[in-house]
């Protein structure tokens, strides 16, 4: 039974009760409208999830970097994030130019504090390791990772997400006839002959690759339209497996599951010569980018 099914279920039991016996605790009006709202978003959470669910083959195409090989571009290295002067990331690269460690080290200090370690395969991206570590001079613990796996034509459809001996999750991934990632959804049931999803992600890509939408179901329903410069992003591919575009965000409209603006963020930025940002600014808040070259 769905979500849809249950409040209809639940409206009819309590105006049976209240038919049939006078002495059982009614309904107000208010609590009526309110199960016959809740019966809408809940019918239209599962109109979402049947449209937003990619269906289409997507095996000829080539793939985004880093879920194909072929993909990888040559740019600008970012080798440093900042956030109001303070470090966010250090990234390092392998000799073909894949990321291939994003790291913090503990303040006034050599020794890392926080780890992502990337390890590839003949498809793209095999794994991403999480580490964490306490204090300077203590182990630095692996706390989570991602496995990506393929599917029967060797091509990357999901990773397997754990953080601890016991267990994880299987994400599923969808890529449009670009080779774009449009879609991300959690596995309900065995991952290898599964087709239900729970929680997901669906963005909605333009001519130019840019994600204009994503539509999440993750607790709560919500959208987020994007707008964009011309300019090229240096963090595009390079924060798997999240969604990212070419070109930098200027603007997102977060709304929720009536449609109604929960909030709205703007950004402005200042670029060297090639068109890459140096800053992003959004408010009091200055995001830093340092490159290598």
């Amino acid at each position: 039974m769905n979500q849809f099914q249950l409040s209809i279920l639940i409206a009819i039991l309590f105006v049976s009760c209240h038919s049939e016996d006078q002495n059982i605790l009614r309904l107000t009006d208010a609590q009526i409208l309110e199960v016959k709202n809740q019966a809408i978003l809940a019918k239209k959470l599962d109109d979402n999830r049947r449209d937003d669910q990619p269906t289409f083959d997507d095996s000829n195409g080539n793939r985004m970097f880093p879920y194909s090989l072929v993909g990888l571009t040559q740019r600008p290295q970012l080798i440093q994030t900042k956030q109001n002067g303070a470090v966010i990331l250090n990234y390092r690269y392998d000799s073909v130019g894949r990321l291939q460690e994003a790291y913090l080290n503990y303040k006034l200090s050599e020794e890392a504090a926080y780890r992502q370690v990337y390890q590839y395969g003949q498809q793209g991206l095999q794994q991403i390791s999480f580490y964490w570590g306490s204090m300077p001079g203590t182990p630095i613990n692996l706390i989570r990772t991602l496995k990506f796996m393929t599917n029967h034509v060797g091509r990357i459809n999901s990773y397997f997400e754990s953080s601890s001996p016991a267990g994880g999750t299987t994400r599923q991934l969808r890529f449009d006839q670009r080779g774009q990632l449009i879609w991300s959804a959690t596995v309900i049931g065995d991952p290898n002959t599964s087709t239900q999803v729970g929680e997901y992600s669906r963005a909605i890509r333009d001519v130019n690759n840019n994600v204009r939408t994503v539509r999440t179901l993750a607790g709560k329903f919500y959208t987020i339209d994007y707008e964009y410069d011309n300019k090229p992003n240096p963090l595009y591919e390079l924060n798997a497996p999240d969604f990212t575009s070419p070109n930098n965000i200027i603007k997102e409209i977060k709304r929720n599951l009536s449609g109604e603006v929960v909030s709205v963020t703007e950004y402005t930025y200042e670029y060297r010569p090639d068109g890459y940002p140096i800053f992003r600014r959004s408010g009091t808040d200055v995001f830093e980018y340092v490159y290598a070259n």
